[in-house]
């Protein structure tokens, strides 16, 4: 076997939390090997490039723009975080396009709700910012805490099954963490941008990542981890076919349902092997198209109610993804993860999206140069229902293998998707600087 030179730290995939992690730790002077199976970073937001288009995976914005957590992690590594505005999601409903309120002068004007609705709504959302805890709401599903408040308007309940879908990623009601909706609700009532895109999109930011790295480490591509090397009760580096990597630490991004493929059961707590065993991800159709003509001047999130789907115009937001004249869009549809294995249901999905896009823009089919269309049986790792939530997912140090971490989604960090990676990257990233340098004084 070859043995490679030692690390500070081996991290396992170059992802969002990974790649983040590593990127953290390298600007802080920390000797850092990113091994990736694919050859490219990005992972589930990643992106291709064909026919003059930039194409995400799906749609894949930020939430509080400069204020959330991928703005933090560029700060940590040196670079200066831009992004484009978005403008307010609209519900396509009866025919038109109509502003999701997100302030009391709009709840007490928007025509998706009665007077009575708007004056409810108003009480409950303020009942929301002005909440010491919702520790407790964790605990149940949004539809028993609509409950639990009188709320029982039909128009009411719609719009907070669009604000679940949007703002979690999980409609269905009798699911969904009542807990997470708050902490997405509370966070979007106080913040100063609700969402914001990279400049340059995504390929921009890996691109910032990859430098950060660069300056202090290495990323190797179409590298594929085996296993977790253990010595004594640590992780001593990894094996990749032939090639050992030494490290100090090692981290894993892989999603938690994964990482008993590389670390021996007895490393990770009965509990958290039970749950990761069980850990049901956000699934659905992804539909991205490029289009010879632009079809919509809309800049921000599109959604739907019946059923739930949400897509983007993303080059409206960043003309420089897509050839002067013509348009990007990527649309999302969720599925239950019971249901994606069921082709006939799957196909009815797909038809019904399609009529959906039609109604709503009835020249987009004749003006499609590329199209792409993706059955995702994994979204984000964690879908935030009851018993998923970031009380309940497991901390990045879990393992008792005192070097070994564990980053991404499905980790206990606070946020939705992508936030989570980013947020537990950072948590990470203290962890280790925190452990390298007390071994070495």
């Amino acid at each position: 076997m070859q043995i490679n030179d030692e690390y500070d730290v081996v991290v396992i995939g170059a992802g969002i939390s990974g790649m983040s992690t590593a990127a953290i730790l390298s600007r802080r002077g920390f000797r850092c090997a990113v091994l990736e199976k694919k050859s490219c970073p990005g992972g589930r937001a990643s992106w291709i490039e064909k026919n003059g288009f930039i194409v995400d995976f799906g749609i894949h914005i930020n939430r509080y723009a400069a204020q959330g957590k991928a703005a933090e992690v560029l700060r940590l590594t040196g670079e200066q975080p831009r992004f484009l505005p978005v403008d307010k999601p609209v519900l396509f409903t009866r025919g038109k396009f109509i502003s999701l309120p997100s302030s009391p002068v709009e709840i007490i004007t928007t025509p998706l709700l009665s007077f009575k609705s708007r004056l409810r709504l108003l009480k409950f959302l303020f009942k929301i910012v002005s909440a010491r805890s919702a520790d407790d709401l964790y605990k149940i599903s949004v539809q028993e805490w609509l409950h639990q408040n009188n709320i029982t308007e039909g128009d009411i309940t719609e719009l907070v099954q669009v604000l679940s879908g949007a703002g979690i990623v999980c409609p269905d009601l009798d699911r969904a963490s009542a807990g997470e909706l708050f902490f997405f609700l509370r966070s979007a009532l106080k913040a100063q941008h609700t969402t914001g895109y990279f400049l340059g999109g995504w390929r921009s930011l890996f691109a910032a990542l990859e430098r950060a790295v660069n300056t202090n480490g290495v990323i190797l591509y179409n590298t594929k981890v085996d296993e977790v090397i253990l010595k004594n009760g640590n992780a001593t580096g990894v094996r990749c076919g032939e090639n050992f990597f030494q490290g100090k630490t090692v981290v894993s991004s892989l999603p938690l349902q994964e990482v008993e493929s590389i670390i021996p059961e007895k490393c990770l707590p009965a509990k958290v092997l039970q749950y990761a065993r069980s850990l049901e991800p956000t699934c659905g159709i992804v539909y991205d198209f490029c289009l010879k003509k632009r079809v919509s001047d809309i800049n921000g999130i599109i959604l739907t109610s019946d059923p739930c789907t949400m897509g983007l115009f993303v080059s409206n937001i960043e003309p420089a993804l897509a050839p002067r004249g013509k348009q990007i869009g990527n649309w999302f549809y969720p599925i239950p993860y019971e249901k994606m294995n069921d082709h006939e249901f799957l196909n009815l999905s797909k038809r019904h999206l399609q009529g959906i896009l039609d109604n709503m823009f009835p020249h987009l089919r004749g003006e499609i140069e590329f199209e792409r269309t993706m059955e995702l049986s994994m979204v984000d790792s964690a879908m935030p229902c009851v018993g998923q939530t970031s009380a309940d997912r497991p901390a990045v140090d879990c393992s008792p293998v005192p070097n070994f971490f564990i980053v991404g989604d499905s980790v206990g960090a606070e946020g939705h998707g992508g936030d989570i990676a980013f947020a537990s990257a950072i948590t990470c990233a203290q962890k280790i600087e925190q452990l390298i340098r007390s071994v070495v004084s």
